[in-house]
């Protein structure tokens, strides 16, 4: 399972959906940011689930650091489902490239 979302989610939700998933879930792909990622990280890891942090290299690939990460993490495993909370540009690339390749997108509502 990919989880993607914004920088500045909160982790509750994060943490609820994973525990409410917890049995279809046997490995995590996230991002190395805050938030969302952050949170899907911290699930892992609490849970001894296994873990794939996708970094984006800014540095050297500017605005193209983004999509590129997003690419490198549904290509690092067979990804199943999409995990979507809000987000901003960032998370629509991922859904967007996630879409493309036929690849499940479930959007979670923050409240929930």
């Amino acid at each position: 399972m990919l989880v993607t979302g914004s920088r500045s989610g909160p982790a509750a939700p994060v943490l609820r959906e994973l525990d409410r998933r917890a049995d279809q879930i046997d490995c995590i792909v996230t991002g190395d940011a805050d938030g969302v990622d952050r949170a899907a990280r911290k699930w892992a890891r609490l849970r001894g689930v296994d873990l794939l942090v996708g970094r984006a290299h800014w540095k050297t690939l500017g605005k193209r650091a983004g999509p590129r990460r997003n690419r490198a993490m549904l290509y690092a495993c067979r990804i199943d489902l999409v995990l979507a909370f809000p987000g901003n540009h960032g998370t629509r690339n991922c859904v967007t490239q996630a879409e493309a390749r036929r690849i499940k997108v479930e959007f979670v509502d923050r409240a929930r």
